[in-house]
């Protein structure tokens, strides 16, 4: 089956689900009479329902978006990875089942514990699904590096952890479990600190390249680089003059990059292990 066919299916699935949330929002009865100040005195009322309605219409926003994203690093799908998409989507059409509930019993320890209990097997069953291509099957792009895979795997640990402390505490205090499952969507649009990988530097020796990431640094002398040629045709991925910035330090492991280095004629290029 191919990528797009079941990206299709995804899309239109979290379609109907959205579709669905709106559906259970349920406006009091007022009279065709009723002026603005009417309508503004039953929000308090209707606040649990939108809240609650906000909180998962935005969890379905980030599945729909981290899908997207997921399927853009899969080069193919397989047998196994249609039906963990279709794990899934399972739980999370259940989703405005308990939306629903919250919004009539927000303070019920029972309504929080059903809304997070499906929160946290979405959110583990994305992680399922994208820890098996990466780490379980080969239908991962070839370009995503081991240490990109382990930081995308970290980050995705996140809604399973909140979700299941949400669940823990909804017995112990209910605001508190509201405000968990209130959070955790939002801390998807933290952005993230993402480390400078390239800096120049400027001496009396001349300009300095560093290029740095998790487990080395890179340091080139352009001054004394006269065998550019070497590295490209070495490690062609990493050391292209054709680009800018000419070296990659994303594009090949560690190990590959070093062994390449090893070989420079010059010592134009040098490396610092970090860890």
């Amino acid at each position: 089956m191919s990528k797009n066919r079941v990206e299709a299916f995804t899309d239109g699935v979290l379609a109907i689900i959205i579709t669905i949330l709106v559906l259970e929002l349920d406006m009091p009865e007022m009279p065709a009479s009723a002026n603005g100040s009417e309508f503004i005195s039953i929000l308090p009322e209707l606040m649990p329902q939108l809240i609650s309605y906000l909180v998962s219409f935005l969890v379905v926003a980030i599945y729909w978006v981290n899908h997207h994203s997921f399927f853009h690093r899969l080069s193919s799908t397989n047998h196994t990875l249609i039906w963990l998409n279709v794990h899934f989507l399972f739980w999370v059409s259940l989703i405005p089942f308990p939306t629903g509930h919250m919004g009539e019993h927000p303070f019920s320890i029972m309504a929080n514990v059903i809304l997070a209990a499906v929160f946290f097997m979405g959110s583990l069953s994305f992680k399922m699904m994208s820890s098996y291509s990466m780490f379980g099957s080969n239908i991962c792009q070839d370009s995503l590096q081991h240490e990109e895979k382990k930081r995308i795997a970290r980050i995705e640990w996140i809604g399973p952890i909140l979700y299941a402390t949400a669940i823990g505490i909804a017995f112990i205090d209910t605001r508190i479990s509201i405000l968990l499952m209130i959070v955790t969507p939002l801390v998807y649009f933290i952005p993230a600190r993402e480390k400078k990988k390239v800096r120049s530097i400027r001496n009396e020796k001349g300009v300095i390249k560093e290029y740095t990431n998790d487990n080395i640094k890179i340091t080139w002398k352009p001054e004394l680089c006269e065998h550019a040629g070497n590295c490209f045709n070495g490690l062609p991925k990493v050391f292209n003059p054709k680009e800018r910035p000419w070296i990659n330090i994303d594009a090949a492991t560690s190990e590959e990059i070093i062994h390449q280095v090893n070989h420079c004629p010059t010592d134009a290029l040098s490396f610092i292990k970090i860890k």
